[in-house]
């Protein structure tokens, strides 16, 4: 467990760089604030960065400040210095609350400057002993993740205050929240990208929670590693931290040099705004490139973290496989090296990974009679014979993680994001338009449809037009494609294409004030509707090569010849097909 918290622990400090300290006790003053340290809201401001504020102001909130009595400060030398130390620049800021300021409207100010931190440390009393400040402007942070799509974000409640338990439900009943879960310990409230823990200032009493100042900075990190909790979430943030080493590269690249180059082509071009995809589709192969060669895969999914994951997870996993057979039921226990085989051993010849864990399995056999039989040896034909149905080899596989379920889930949602561009989950800003890939569901039938449309077809449309769109079916046995289901969320459906050309369908739709068939918002769905009054909610769009395949499988129809065959060699021919 400790090598792969390590692993991630490696990639988090690569990634954070942004921190916002908030804190009344902060000990700035006008008389020793140098420019660099002071931050002063307003609609302009960066955290992390100098700023300047009004003199007159600055007098004011000066005399509030000595005013306010402050109960416990904060040793800010200290704690900015360990965060330098780490290569972290960390934004300070003591706020200067009216005496009839609102929380909501202080929130709303401060909340600004902290869109951009990855880690917030924050005053539990920032004015007098006022909590309500403090729990606003969670509570507004919150819901701007949500709105945005969400970020992964470590809060961290530093205060002089011991009674944490008590602040911890406070805070959890005022966020009221069904997606937040407060931990046993009293000390933590979490959600999926969510991490607010609370820890005591030095000088707080009756409490084993209180940190130092300069051991403050590696707190923070080991609770934001706990966000990162597994091999896809290291890599994709080991993935972002890469673009961000790399932006001073990419802008270098992408120079004004290409300004007259660029014009030129979109000049030539029958249709100008073909050239703004070039340059979208040239940044993202760039990007690309810049992740292949720094081997962000390679680093992060490769044997080695594997072989740390496995170590770290095994004990968690199900372990078990169930196999029904004639007149008994097998099971399959993997034991650790089981999982290596599995996952991490490349070495054997016949690259399949699956059955060498099979073969180092245990196996107990359970009679129709009640009797039981342990077996430590599986035979290879019988390991073979195992992996010959689906649904074994779903059951299998259900071993790697916490149950067959939760297996089948992950899958499921892996498979979305390899086949979609984007879904009805990830679209918080713009509206989709109608083009080759995009699937839609009948609000009138309850069918599923995808456009089959040439991408070239789907643009420039100035009239009305008709779409082609191939048709599918929910099959929970046989299916080319999982797609997010939108009746249910957090839920998947299934889908089978209808490949036959001549049952394709036909459905006319009209631009509005676009050159494109663009959808619109209807009772919270995203929605085209058709010539006929039909409402199609769009449930995302498919990537480029997948709806390609389906294309190329469709009209595929047109390269079919007519031969008579001798049926004896038809019948070898297409057996031999399907081997």
């Amino acid at each position: 467990m400790e090598a792969f918290t390590d692993h991630c622990r490696n990639i988090v400090e690569e990634y954070v760089q942004t921190i916002l300290i908030i804190d009344d006790g902060a000990g700035l003053s006008n008389e020793n604030l140098t420019a660099a340290e002071e931050i002063n809201i307003d609609d302009n401001t960066d955290p992390f960065h100098p700023n300047h504020s009004d003199d007159a102001e600055n007098t004011e909130n000066t005399e509030n400040t000595e005013n306010t009595e402050v109960t416990h400060s904060l040793d800010t030398l200290a704690l900015t210095s360990a965060f330098y130390q780490l290569g972290i620049v960390a934004g300070l800021y003591q706020p200067q609350i009216a005496q009839d300021e609102l929380p909501e409207t202080f929130a709303t100010k401060a909340k600004k400057v902290s869109a951009t931190a990855d880690i917030i440390i924050l005053d539990w009393m920032l004015k007098n002993h006022d909590s309500r400040y403090s729990k606003e402007i969670i509570k507004q942070i919150l819901e701007q993740d949500s709105i945005s799509g969400g970020r992964l974000r470590t809060i961290i409640i530093y205060t002089g205050e011991s009674n944490l338990d008590q602040i911890c439900e406070e805070l959890y009943t005022y966020l009221n929240d069904d997606k937040l879960k407060k931990e046993e310990s009293g000390y933590q409230i979490t959600s999926k990208h969510l991490n607010i823990a609370l820890y005591n200032k030095i000088d707080a009493h009756g409490t084993n929670r209180c940190i130092p100042e300069n051991d403050l900075p590696q707190i923070a990190l080991s609770e934001f590693t706990k966000l990162v909790d597994g091999l896809v979430p290291a890599f994709a943030m080991k993935a972002t931290s890469t673009v961000r080493q790399n932006t001073g590269a990419l802008l270098v690249k992408f120079s004004s040099n290409l300004d007259t180059g660029y014009l030129a082509h979109r000049a030539l071009l029958p249709n100008p705004e073909d050239s703004e995809v070039l340059m979208l589709e040239n940044y993202a192969s760039y990007l690309r490139n810049v992740l292949a060669l720094a081997q962000v895969d390679r680093k992060t999914l490769g044997y080695e973290q594997i072989n740390i994951w496995v170590n770290a997870s095994y004990n968690n996993c199900y372990k078990k496989a169930e196999i029904t057979g004639d007149n008994e039921i097998e099971e399959i226990t993997f034991t650790r090296a089981s999982f290596t085989e599995a996952l991490v051993n490349s070495s054997n010849s016949s690259g399949d990974n699956l059955l060498q864990a099979v073969l180092s399995s245990t196996i107990t056999r359970k009679s129709t009679n009640a009797s039981t039989n342990t077996n430590t040896n599986v035979s290879k034909t019988k390991a073979k014979s195992m992996l010959n149905k689906h649904k074994n080899i779903e059951c299998i596989v259900g071993a790697l993680g916490s149950s067959v379920d939760a297996v089948k889930k992950s899958s499921q949602e892996l498979a979305a994001l390899t086949a979609f561009k984007r879904t009805y989950k990830d679209l918080h800003e713009g509206m989709p338009y109608l083009t080759q890939g995009t699937l839609i569901k009948s609000s009138s039938s309850n069918d599923y449809f995808v456009c089959v449309m040439p991408k070239c077809d789907t643009a420039r449309v100035n009239t009305e037009r008709s779409f082609s769109f191939a048709k599918l079916e929910i099959n929970n046995e046989t299916y080319d494609l999982i797609a997010p289901d939108i009746t249910q969320m957090d839920s998947y459906i299934h889908l089978k294409t209808n490949f036959k050309f001549y049952e394709l369908e036909n459905i006319k739709f009209s631009p509005n004030d676009s050159s494109k068939i663009v959808a619109s918002k209807i009772d919270g769905n995203i929605v085209f509707k058709s010539n006929e009054k039909i409402e199609y909610q769009w449930i995302g769009d498919l990537k480029d090569l997948d709806i390609q395949n389906k294309v190329s499988s469709i009209v595929g129809d047109f390269n079919r010849i007519g031969v008579d065959e001798i049926e004896w060699v038809r019948r070898r021919k297409a057996s031999s097909m399907h081997r």
